[in-house]
């Protein structure tokens, strides 16, 4: 009879050769706590075997086309753990990378941009119990429309745009803040809530415009906005 998480085969009173199994019980363990696996998401959703799901801690997340500009989904076994990913890739604006249990009938989390989160499943559900957004400045351009800017990602966005475009910022986190530099004439700005803009600062199409933007209420979100040229 295997144990119930990691499927490790127990010992038995009868047994024989009580070492092997136990030699294979604590290299089972210790691949659990330390072992990585690369799972390749460059052209399409990955599924984690029940053995990589049970025998690693930290799954690393790789692909050789990037930016990717899909939705890509992570499914990991309905197993009791929890694991350390690890999310190199950069990732469109617009699209994420998400963690849910294979069959996607719990709750789903989605990974930080550039960054790491440690997750912890139920057997059903996911949530990220500890994450690290990256820092780092990125550059993106847009043109009409709307464009979609990850409040999870990188904390400082340098954004080109021309035409009348939308910004909508998605995934907004309580006590986050968001700093936005758009450059770019014939814009408007919308977050998905209510923004209260501090001080005497406007938005001014057709100039560069500095935004912070602090998220104080995630849950219906509602944003305090500073505004400068």
């Amino acid at each position: 009879m295997p144990s119930p998480n990691l499927n490790i085969t127990h010992v038995t009173g009868a047994q024989d050769n009580k070492v092997t199994t136990l030699n294979e019980t604590t290299d089972l363990l210790d691949e659990a706590m330390n072992d990585t696996v690369t799972i390749d998401i460059n052209n399409a959703d990955a599924t984690l075997t029940a053995a990589q799901t049970q025998e690693n801690a930290r799954i690393l997340l790789s692909s050789t086309t990037t930016p990717i500009t899909a939705d890509r989904t992570v499914n990991i076994q309905a197993e009791k753990r929890v694991l350390f990913f690890e999310q190199p890739i950069d990732v469109d604006e617009q699209f994420s990378i998400i963690v849910q249990v294979t069959g996607g009938g719990g709750t789903s989390v989605v990974l930080p941009n550039n960054g790491w989160a440690l997750v912890y499943c139920d057997g059903a559900n996911c949530d990220i119990v500890a994450r690290q957004d990256s820092d780092a400045r990125t550059a993106f351009a847009g043109t009409t429309g709307t464009q979609n800017i990850d409040f999870d990602g990188d904390s400082i966005r340098t954004v080109t745009l021309s035409g009348t475009t939308t910004l909508a910022l998605f995934s907004p986190r309580q006590g986050r803040t968001i700093l936005l530099e758009v450059v770019g004439g014939g814009n408007s700005f919308a977050l998905p809530g209510t923004a209260t803009v501090i001080g005497s600062g406007a938005y001014v199409a057709g100039s560069t415009n500095y935004l912070s933007i602090l998220c104080n209420n995630a849950a219906a979100p509602t944003y305090l906005v500073t505004i400068s040229q």
